[in-house]
């Protein structure tokens, strides 16, 4: 189990540290058979939800090293700091493509992606 779970959330980490493109085509591709058009309007947010689903998980059975646990924190406090009304322009579509604080997120992304590949 413990092989499955990291590997589903080094693919949702993949996911957060791909380009804004490809965040978007897998978001409107994803949500496309629950939402027909309107999935291309679909928010950023379930790009973090189900991150914070495998994160939390994987976590809660302490299946990570030290290093991979902090660099996941790292990401995980950061889009917690984005969140919320005050920042709702963040989870728009278009902010994937405008919005430097996912540069942010792809950096801290890549990086914890580069401990869960080891």
């Amino acid at each position: 189990m413990s092989e499955q779970a990291i590997s589903v959330l080094r693919d949702r980490v993949a996911r957060l540290a791909a380009d804004a493109q490809t965040q978007s085509d897998w978001l409107t591709e994803s949500f496309a058979p629950i939402f027909g058009e309107a999935a291309s309007r679909t928010g950023n947010d379930e790009l973090a939800l189900e991150f914070s689903d495998s994160l939390e998980f994987v976590l809660d059975n302490k299946w990570l090293s030290p290093p991979q646990t902090d660099a996941l924190h790292a990401l995980d406090a950061y889009l917690e700091s984005i969140s919320g009304q005050e920042n709702w322009e963040v989870w728009t579509r278009d902010a994937l493509f405008t919005d430097q604080r996912w540069n942010e997120v792809r950096k801290l992304a890549q990086a914890a992606l580069v401990t869960l590949t080891r």
